[in-house]
């Protein structure tokens, strides 16, 4: 992630930008685009309403399967992996279950992971996050980008 600060003591002449490179262990979570009945519907609805009414409905036909993802119990603070930065995080194996993937997702609210957060629609199922591995009780098993 590059951030640019002006100097706001003197004209704007001058920028610094800094590189913030990710410690440790990292998975990237994100919505398989392969998954026809969940991401494809999403994508191909117009309206908030109509996206969000039919994910509720989708979470309630398949909430044994969710709640039964063993996810993270803690509040974490997720890294927005943007295009941009990719190549920060593409050594990092991407999590390619989409029930683990709706879990996670679904229970954000911006940057911020909420576990016991009932799982709603956001913008947060359309991007890609870097969560610390060490969070999870192992690293989910995911492909190497």
């Amino acid at each position: 992630m590059t951030i640019g600060y002006a100097n706001m003591s003197a004209p704007p002449l001058s920028k610094i930008q800094v590189t913030v490179k990710p410690v440790g262990e990292h998975i990237l979570v994100k919505l398989p685009c392969h998954c026809n009945s969940l991401y494809g519907k999403l994508t191909s609805m117009k309206s908030y309403s109509d996206r969000a009414a039919w994910l509720h409905g989708f979470v309630d036909e398949h909430r044994p399967e969710l709640d039964a993802v063993v996810r993270p119990m803690g509040f974490i603070v997720a890294v927005n992996a943007k295009a941009s930065d990719y190549s920060l995080f593409g050594s990092f194996p991407v999590v390619d279950d989409w029930k683990l993937a709706l879990s996670l997702l679904g229970r954000m609210s911006g940057n911020i992971y909420i576990p016991r957060r009932e799982i709603s629609y956001s913008d947060s199922l359309f991007g890609c996050y870097a969560f610390p591995a060490r969070f999870f009780q192992s690293v989910p098993k995911g492909e190497k980008p």
